[in-house]
């Protein structure tokens, strides 16, 4: 019993201590958020130039079995276009309005960004009421609205339940980890699913997997429920996983749309190899360690990916130092902290 007790207490201690080294080594959330809506904006690609609009909500610090740590998640919420709506001076609700008939001045066209839509004029229950009978489930409110001799023009837009965006990154790096994006499964269960081959060589292309990485599992689900939701819970999703090998190490399991194609949730544990360390060369940070070590007038040549530690190896940054004497280096930057050997610099 009681070494079961010292057991949990030092487990219970790593933890604590490797929560507050990530905390300590975190990247600041202005840093993450604006790496998150950038990855954001290139998955969803032309898709925010007319079909959807974001809505950032929240942002934490989340454990995910997948990764077996903490990750930052950036969530979001995804706004379409929904139609437009009239109420007349005499109280009359029309909806859906095509515009195209109409004559005279024509009610403005929702402006593109993130700002805050304007408040209407009036209340706009009953349209969101009107607009709900279409899109059963779905939140709605105004984007753009008009006032004229006819009557209030309203731009609904609306946010289906499927409708929201999540990114995982590395709190440590920005690299991306994955998403989750349910409404690339919407229509997945209404015609034919796709077939496996064709689905694996798409995704394998799609995330950049070697052609000879053999897929670990894969897996048709007919119904999805849970974290993937879809009109009605139901969808034909196909569940893909991959072990990388070589200079690529780590998992990646997608799920994806088994008619269209699409990855609707991606989630990618890849670890850098022996001399791959992970981000930009830290250039800057050695140079400031070079000159509280050697002084003003050193030379620090490029940083390169290397490894130290022998059959254990650890990722660091390589290079050599010139300083103002003459006398070279080499650099090593592990982990934060620089070592400098002294070499001859006529060798080789």
């Amino acid at each position: 019993m009681q070494n079961t007790t010292r057991t949990s207490t030092r487990a219970l201690e790593s933890r604590t201590l490797e929560s507050r080294t990530l905390e300590s080594r975190t990247l600041e959330p202005r840093t993450l958020g604006a790496a998150g809506r950038a990855w954001a904006a290139e998955l969803l690609g032309e898709d925010l130039r007319g079909r959807f609009r974001l809505e950032w909500l929240s942002e934490a610090l989340i454990p995910v079995p997948f990764h077996r740590r903490r990750v930052y998640r950036l969530g979001a919420d995804l706004w379409q276009p929904s139609g437009l709506a009239r109420l007349t001076p005499g109280g009359r609700l029309l909806y859906p309005v095509d515009p195209e008939p109409l004559s005279g001045p024509r009610p403005p066209q929702p402006a593109l960004g993130e700002e805050e839509p304007p408040a209407p004029p009036v209340p706009s229950d009953r349209a969101f009421e009107a607009a709900a009978l279409r899109h059963g489930g779905a939140r709605f409110r105004v984007r753009a609205w008009a006032a004229d001799a006819a009557g209030v023009w309203l731009w609904l837009e609306r946010c289906e339940p499927w409708g929201r965006l999540e990114l995982d990154l590395d709190p440590l790096d920005q690299r991306p980890l994955g998403y989750s994006a349910p409404f690339r499964l919407v229509d997945s269960r209404r015609r034919v699913a796709l077939q496996r081959h064709s689905v694996v060589v798409r995704t394998r292309a799609a995330l950049g997997i070697p052609a000879d990485t053999p897929l670990a599992f894969s897996r048709l689900y007919r119904e999805w429920r849970g974290r993937l939701p879809t009109p009605g819970g139901k969808a034909r999703v196909w569940c893909l996983r991959w072990r990388l090998r070589g200079p690529r190490q780590g998992r990646v399991r997608a799920y994806v749309n088994a008619h269209t194609g699409e990855i609707a949730e991606l989630a990618l544990d890849l670890v850098a190899a022996a001399g791959q360390p992970r981000g930009p060369a830290p250039t800057q940070r050695v140079r400031e360690l070079v000159r509280e070590r050697l002084g003003v007038g050193c030379v620090v040549g490029a940083l390169i990916p290397g490894h130290t530690g022998g059959a254990s190896a650890r990722a660091c940054w390589l290079g050599v130092v010139i300083d103002a004497g003459g006398r070279a280096y080499r650099a090593c930057f592990e982990d934060g902290h620089l070592s400098l050997r002294e070499v001859d610099a006529r060798a080789g």
